[in-house]
């Protein structure tokens, strides 16, 4: 999959924001002048908390949402200021005021919303799990390439400080030889009756959202 790098600790200026490449802004106008505008494509819960945490930084804003219906789209922006409501998928990543999309759907449609993004010139942010196959994956992938578009899955646990730190030692062998790494990720989960997951046929790969973060 395409990725960020992972950001070096730092005290100086706040990097510039090298995400965007076509819309016409600067390569280096810092992030707090020019911040990254978001669609919100699905208004599930994983949804609301991407918003509800983007609302705490100041690199990025949402300024439009997508459902597959009006009030669905229209309840959500009232919820959290949104501008532009869209009553379908298309009509967000046509949205001329969207420089990247968040892809909130339920996974088995991944692929197809990321690839919907990506073919409107649109950057994406997928939701975990990425996809449901190998060959979802490397599709998104390549169709970002053609399009110069970036591509990455929503890994959070990918910048936290510990991570980089591991990573560093990684890189510099201070480790030495790994030949076993456990890892756990651990929450409470309930049954959710009304969960979209919890709907026959609609998900059938068990908490792949929890497992790739093990991975």
């Amino acid at each position: 999959m395409l990725t960020a790098s992972t950001p070096e600790p730092s005290r100086g200026p706040r990097p510039s924001n090298k995400l965007i490449a076509d819309t016409h802004r600067r390569r280096d106008e810092d992030v707090a002048d020019s911040p990254v505008r978001w669609g919100i494509l699905g208004t599930g819960g994983i949804a609301n908390a991407f918003v509800t945490d983007l609302r705490l930084a100041d690199s990025g804003v949402a300024v439009a949402v997508g459902s597959r219906s009006q009030g669905s789209a229209d309840r959500f922006a009232d919820k959290f200021g949104v501008a532009n409501r869209h009553a379908s998928y298309s009509s967000l990543v046509a949205d001329p005021d969207v420089d990247v999309i968040y892809v909130a759907t339920p996974h088995p449609m991944h692929h197809d919303s990321a690839i919907l993004a990506l073919r409107a010139g649109k950057h994406v942010l997928v939701e975990k799990p990425f996809t449901m196959n190998a060959a979802e994956a490397r599709e998104i992938v390549q169709v970002a390439r053609e399009r110069g578009l970036f591509a990455m899955e929503a890994m959070w646990t990918r910048f936290l400080p510990h991570v980089t730190v591991i990573r560093d030692w990684l890189a510099r062998g201070v480790l030495g030889e790994l030949v076993t790494v456990t890892a756990d990720v651990y929450g409470p989960r309930q049954a959710e009756p009304g969960r979209v997951y919890e709907r026959p046929g609609v998900y059938r790969c068990g908490r792949a959202d929890v497992h790739v973060v093990r991975l």
